[in-house]
């Protein structure tokens, strides 16, 4: 997968270290950008899926909002969209290592009212 080729890049996010994190809804990926500006690979297959499991083969329905924790790791909002059967709305994590798992979501698009009270705050 070539990391430089975005198709839909939707969140976006920066560790500690200075990484710059994209989530690519349209090719189901997590990329990143080292400080230097070298762009790799993090997670996701790009099939779509809610497959947890090594990030090169754990699959995402369409990672959307980002955020780094202290610990290093990558929290993904994977909402489903409305032309899509309902139940893939998930909070996934991908940890330092690399394994993608899914933290929390349900039937109710518990990610959709995150991502909307997230990215447009009542003012």
């Amino acid at each position: 997968t070539d990391p430089r080729a975005l198709w839909y890049p939707f969140g976006v996010t920066v560790d500690k270290g200075g990484n710059v994190y994209v989530s690519d809804c349209g090719r189901s990926l997590i990329l990143k950008i080292s400080p230097g500006g070298v762009p790799s690979h993090v997670a996701g297959s790009g099939m779509l899926g809610i497959d947890d499991g090594p990030s090169k083969s754990a699959r995402f329905q369409r990672p959307a909002g980002l955020v780094c924790d202290a610990s290093g790791n990558v929290i993904v909002t994977d909402p489903a969209f409305d032309n899509e059967p309902y139940g893939y709305d998930k909070i996934r994590k991908i940890n330092p290592d690399g394994e993608v798992t899914t933290i929390g979501g349900n039937e109710l698009m518990c990610v959709r009212f995150f991502l909307f009270f997230f990215f447009f705050p009542r003012w």
